[in-house]
């Protein structure tokens, strides 16, 4: 058997890279940004409907009522108890110091005086007085009575001529 001879890889050189000298950039202040609040909106719930269930109606049968006999209760007599007096302690009050109020004094304001005018004089115009009317009162006409003769049922026609 014939040994294989191993192959040697050849190794790769690795170029240096320069490095650059990088430059300092000046920061700019930012500007904080209000937040809104979003509104949550309200769901509204969907009322379910119940369904309404048919009751059967039951028939009754006509039974005859037994009375009851009511039993007289005893009653028992309550023994009245005696009530202890108590004394009372009288309390000393405080008195109360008042304080004085001190008055703002208020300043009085110089008033201008004005220039009268003249006034011009007007002639004043007599009003008429307007009279006013009597109503006059209606006179009631009095009935006359008819005149009874007794010699004759007709009133006489000779001076009536």
């Amino acid at each position: 058997m014939k040994k294989k001879k191993k192959k040697k890889k050849k190794k790769k050189k690795k170029k240096k890279k320069k490095k650059k000298k990088k430059k300092k950039k000046k920061k700019k202040k930012k500007k904080k940004k209000k937040k809104k609040k979003k509104k949550k909106k309200k769901k509204k719930k969907k009322k379910k409907k119940k369904k309404k269930k048919k009751k059967k109606k039951k028939k009754k049968k006509m039974k005859k009522k037994k009375k009851k006999k009511k039993k007289k209760k005893k009653k028992k007599k309550k023994k009245k108890k005696k009530k202890k007096k108590k004394k009372k302690k009288k309390k000393k009050k405080k008195k109360k110091k008042k304080k004085k109020k001190k008055k703002k004094k208020k300043k009085k304001k110089k008033k201008k005086k004005k220039k009268k005018k003249k006034k011009k004089k007007k002639k004043k115009k007599k009003k008429k007085k307007k009279k006013k009317k009597k109503k006059k009162k209606k006179k009631k006409k009095k009935k006359k009575k008819p005149v009874i003769y007794q010699e004759a049922k007709y009133p006489p026609l000779e001076p009536l001529l």
